[in-house]
């Protein structure tokens, strides 16, 4: 699951406090220990024993840097006008927002 994409004026902010947040991590118990994201993502400590992944093109992923790139929902949203929903199969599916229909959510009701 690909959570979205971090608008670039807040990667910064976003790695310095990354930074800050995983040296005062108890290393023992974080889960970014095991290195989850993969050689091309940053972990993020979240509360609650979570982490998300920071990976390149700017991409949030809930479990690894590997996962997004087979997500065909990531880095860009297929569906102009609605959500894109991922499926085990690596296919997707558009939930279109009121107003909108068709596969991608790009004709007009």
């Amino acid at each position: 699951l690909v959570t979205g994409l971090v608008p670039e004026e807040l990667l910064p902010l976003l790695l310095k406090e990354a930074a800050v947040d995983n040296a005062e991590e108890d290393s023992e118990s974080s889960q970014c220990v095991r290195e989850p994201c993969g050689l091309d993502g940053v972990c993020i400590p979240m509360p609650d024993d979570k982490y998300v992944c920071l990976c390149q093109n700017r991409v949030i992923a809930a479990k690894s840097c590997d996962e997004a790139r087979r997500d065909p929902c990531a880095p860009h949203n297929p569906c102009r006008n609605g959500r894109c929903i991922s499926n085990e199969r690596g296919g997707f599916q558009c939930k279109c927002r009121a107003g909108w229909t068709g596969r991608r959510c790009d004709q007009g009701t």
